[in-house]
């Protein structure tokens, strides 16, 4: 087993808490914004996920940034939006094949080479939603930034 330590003097902690308070700096308007256009993205990759028995598109899901089986982010977004859609779960057990979404989930949106090997293109659902809404994402986006810095909101 291999372990790797990693130590920063806290500057991630300092990070990741200037981000949030960044993010709690945002009106209202702003952060609903936000949260509809991420809320149409995970419907969007829920809609392009491939469905054989249902359990990988069950386990769509926007969290906050972090871990998961595989996940989609904008780099812009983490400034002022710090979230992440995810898929695959390793309590959620996929009944056909007896193996966890965890699992499998990087397959089907990557792709892989079969045991006889063919190749296996994947359905890059997460992704593909992403760049669905990227635009309106990175205008609302733009707008949250031009706001913290103190600019008035739908002035250009």
């Amino acid at each position: 087993m291999a372990s790797v330590t990693e130590s920063d003097d806290g500057t991630k902690g300092r990070v990741k808490q200037t981000i949030k308070e960044i993010g709690e700096g945002l009106s209202d308007e702003v952060r609903k914004e936000l949260e509809e256009i991420w809320a149409k993205i995970e419907e969007a990759a829920k809609d392009l996920c491939p469905i054989d028995t249902g359990a990988l598109v069950s386990t769509i899901q926007s969290v906050e940034s972090g871990g998961g089986a595989i996940s989609a982010t904008s780099m812009t977004s983490n400034e002022v939006f710090n979230k992440s859609l995810i898929a695959g779960d390793e309590s959620v057990v996929n009944k056909k094949t007896g193996k966890s979404t965890a699992e499998y989930a990087g397959l089907v949106h990557d792709g892989h080479a079969t045991r006889d090997g063919i190749m296996w293109y994947g359905v890059p659902f997460l992704t593909e939603a992403l760049m669905m809404y990227e635009e309106e994402l990175q205008a609302a986006i733009d707008k949250a930034l031009k706001e913290l810095q103190g600019g008035k909101v739908g002035a250009d």
